[in-house]
C-alpha cells in the first residue's frame, strides 16, 4: 500500500480478530468484510484482549497486536495476508493511494481444498444433497482439527496458537461460525441471540421445508436404510478421502503458521460446501439445525 499524496491512518488487526470484527459470511456480497465497521470498536479493549499484545509486524504467530501506522507521501506499508485493515483520510486535502493485491501462500495451499474431487454429482436428490454435505463436513472439521496423534474418529486438536486442547467437536465449530459471521446479521431469525427476529426473516426471505431433516429420517421407499446411511453405502469412501485432501490443505504450514487463518478458511469451507446443498440463503438455518 503506497502513499502517493496527502496523509491515511491505517489500522491492523491480526486474522484472529475475526472473533470480534464478524466478517460477513462466505455467501454474502460483503464477503471478507468486517460487520463492525467504526475505526473507534476496533481499537475497543476487547479487541485488544483478543488480539494478544506484543510481537512483530511480520504476519507470524508473533503478530497478535492491533496496529496503527500513520502514512503520507512517499511511504508504503505492507498489510500481511488476511489481516483486517481499516483505512482513512486525515485532513482537508486531497489523497491518492496505491493498492497491489497479489494472491498469499495461505490462499495457493488452500486452492489445494477446492481441487479436491468431490463426488456429488452422484447424489440427486435434494436430501441426498443434505445428507452428502453433513457427511463431508463433519469428516473435514473433525480430520481439520485432529491432533497428529489421534486416529481420524477423534475430535481433538490445536488451537490456533499451536496449543494442544480439549477436542472440539463439529457442532462446536459450527456453533463458533454461527456466533461470529451470522448472529450479528440474523439474530433471532435463526433462534440464535439477539435481533429483530420479524424483521431479519423478512429480510432473509429463506426457509427450510417443515420436514426437512439433515437426511437422517428413514425413507420409507428406501426400507429401514436413512438417506445418510446410503449415501455412505454409495460414496462414503470417496467423501472420506476428499475430507483428508481438504484438511491435509487447511493444516499445512502455509496456512496453520499464522493464528486465525485456519479457522477463516474452515469457515469459508464449510460455508461453501452448506450452499451448493441447500442454496445461499439456507446456509445459516441449515448449519444451525444439522450440527447442534
Amino acid at each position: 500500500f503506497a502513499q502517493v499524496m496527502g496523509r491515511k491512518r491505517v489500522v491492523l488487526a491480526p486474522p484472529r480478530a475475526a472473533a470480534v470484527l464478524h466478517p460477513y459470511p462466505a455467501t454474502h456480497p460483503s464477503r471478507r468484510q468486517a460487520q463492525v465497521p467504526a475505526a473507534t470498536d476496533w481499537e475497543d479493549a476487547a479487541l485488544r484482549s483478543i488480539a494478544g499484545g506484543g510481537g512483530d509486524v511480520d504476519g507470524g504467530r508473533g503478530s497478535e497486536r492491533v496496529v496503527e501506522a500513520s502514512l503520507s507521501a512517499g511511504d508504503v506499508l505492507y498489510v500481511p495476508p488476511f489481516w483486517w485493515h481499516r483505512v482513512e483520510a486525515v485532513g482537508d486535502e486531497p489523497v491518492a493511494s496505491l493498492s497491489v493485491v497479489t494472491p498469499s501462500e495461505e490462499e495457493f495451499a488452500f486452492a489445494a481444498a477446492y481441487w479436491q474431487r468431490v463426488p456429488f454429482g452422484r447424489l440427486r436428490s435434494r436430501e441426498e444433497r443434505v445428507a452428502g454435505a453433513r457427511l463431508l463436513l463433519t469428516a473435514v472439521m473433525r480430520k481439520t482439527l485432529r491432533r497428529d496423534d489421534d486416529d481420524d474418529d477423534d475430535d481433538s486438536g490445536d488451537d490456533d496458537d499451536g496449543h494442544h486442547t480439549a477436542p472440539k467437536s463439529p457442532a462446536a465449530v459450527v456453533a463458533e461460525l454461527l456466533a461470529t459471521r451470522y448472529v450479528p446479521l440474523y439474530g433471532n431469525a435463526l433462534g440464535l441471540g439477539a435481533g429483530d427476529g420479524d424483521a431479519i426473516a423478512a429480510s432473509m426471505a429463506c426457509s427450510l421445508p417443515a420436514d426437512f431433516d439433515c437426511g437422517a429420517r428413514d425413507d420409507a421407499e428406501r426400507g429401514a436404510a436413512s438417506v445418510s446411511r446410503d449415501v455412505m453405502g454409495r460414496v462414503g469412501q470417496l467423501l472420506d478421502e476428499a475430507a483428508e485432501g481438504v484438511a491435509a490443505a487447511l493444516r499445512s504450514g502455509a496456512i496453520t503458521h499464522t493464528a486465525g487463518v485456519q479457522t477463516l478458511l474452515l469457515h469459508d469451507y464449510v460455508e461453501e460446501i452448506a450452499r451448493w446443498a441447500v442454496g445461499a440463503c439456507n446456509v445459516g438455518l441449515f448449519l444451525q439445525r444439522c450440527f447442534r
